[in-house]
């Protein structure tokens, strides 16, 4: 065998290997310069590639080898995925691990949990749900007169066994409006941080605390409409909860114990609360509105300064065109070619007269167009605030 023939499905195989080998490391943290070295585990790459160039001899020890290699290396950078990702988990503070792409059958992201635990309450009597993978299948019907597919249902990417379930499909969307409906009267609510698995660093200092939350909807309708939850808490100390800590509380496990009457005076506090955080929202909005006319109205005047431009070019040329023909009807030896020059500079004429209705034609629609966005804007601009109280509980954290 040539060696060129023995060397080109080396290649080929080095390749496909490196391939392999970012394409695992990239689940965690992304392919790493150091992967092209020796891995943690003492296996040195580049030897072992070294080796099966020098001491293989048929394209069928070549795959062997590979082959062997790359089952070897597998197995290793799946370990030590799995170790980084328990030490991120274990160590880190949760807004990291959400900043971290993991991918990872056994963790979901903050939204697509929330939908998972939501999903579980809902259907917690029409399904069998499977916690180590995510999925879930219906043994009965949960909306009756709608066609529901049992299943089975699965939560994560490229799911081929399975529906793959998110928040656009049919069901999660029925189970979406289904927990928009259900009654929340106030009731006990112990979050525990502790059994949780997480570090959240915002909610530690509430440890051993409770008091009271509040959860709100704004919809706020002005050039576009869009839907806020506002949250205010408050602990039995006196101290207010930031925003941060009252939707954190949210990502552990809890449980309820019972109905509870709120105080009227802690009812007032809760509520200014969210209207100071609703006049914030409304700030926000104004501001990014403003922001907007103003984009809007640059993007107006450059078309405007452009098309005045180009139409200025016009003029120029016509201008610069009549002044040469004039001359030339001037130095025209006999008086038929004067009369010929003039006529064609009086054509000139008619086509520059032409050109500055079209220029002050601009004008005028360019004003008119500035009208009409100042008028859309200030209708849309009315603006229509609803707050619609959601739930309130008290929490405790432990």
């Amino acid at each position: 065998m040539r060696v060129i023939d023995r060397i080109m499905p080396q290649q080929v195989l080095v390749y496909e290997l490196l391939d392999q080998k970012f394409r695992l490391f990239s689940g965690v943290f992304g392919a790493s310069d150091e992967v092209l070295g020796a891995l943690e585990s003492g296996v040195n790459f580049e030897k072992r590639i070294a080796s099966i160039y020098q001491e293989c001899r048929t394209a069928e020890q070549i795959q062997f080898e590979f082959d062997d290699l790359q089952r070897e290396l597998e197995t290793e950078i799946a370990a030590g995925q799995r170790d980084a990702r328990d030490k991120l988990l274990d160590n880190f503070d949760q807004e990291v691990v959400e900043k971290v792409r993991i991918q990872s059958h056994d963790i979901l992201d903050r939204f697509n949990e929330q939908l998972w635990g939501l999903t579980r309450h809902i259907l917690a009597d029409y399904a069998h749900f499977d916690e180590t993978g995510y999925s879930f299948e219906l043994h009965s019907n949960p909306f009756p007169g709608e066609s529901i597919h049992p299943g089975p249902y699965r939560m994560a990417k490229d799911v081929e066994d399975a529906n793959t379930y998110r928040v656009g499909h049919p069901l999660a969307q029925r189970v979406l409006e289904r927990g928009m409906a259900l009654e929340t009267a106030p009731e006990t609510v112990t979050f525990d941080l502790a059994g949780s698995g997480k570090n959240i660093a915002a909610l530690e200092a509430l440890i051993g605390q409770s008091g009271w939350l509040a959860c709100s909807r704004l919809t706020l309708s002005a050039l576009e409409t869009e839907d806020r939850l506002i949250f205010a808490g408050v602990s039995d100390n006196g101290m207010s909860l930031e925003e941060t800590q009252c939707r954190r509380l949210f990502d552990l496990p809890s449980s309820s114990s019972g109905p509870v009457s709120i105080n009227r005076d802690v009812d007032k506090q809760l509520e200014e609360a969210q209207l100071r955080r609703q006049q914030v929202l409304v700030e926000e909005l104004t501001a990014r509105n403003g922001n907007w006319f103003d984009m809007e109205m640059d993007k107006l005047d450059r078309w405007a300064e452009d098309r005045r431009a180009a139409l200025k070019s016009e003029l120029d040329e016509l201008d610069e065109a009549l002044r040469e023909a004039k001359k030339q009807a001037r130095l025209a030896p006999t008086l038929p070619e004067k009369l010929e020059r003039q006529r064609a500079a009086r054509t000139l004429e008619a086509k520059r007269e032409e050109a500055w209705r079209a220029y002050d034609e601009a004008g005028r629609d360019i004003d008119r167009q500035k009208d009409g966005l100042l008028d859309e804007i200030s209708r849309r601009l009315e603006q229509q605030i609803d707050l619609e109280p959601l739930f309130t509980l008290r929490w405790q954290l432990v």
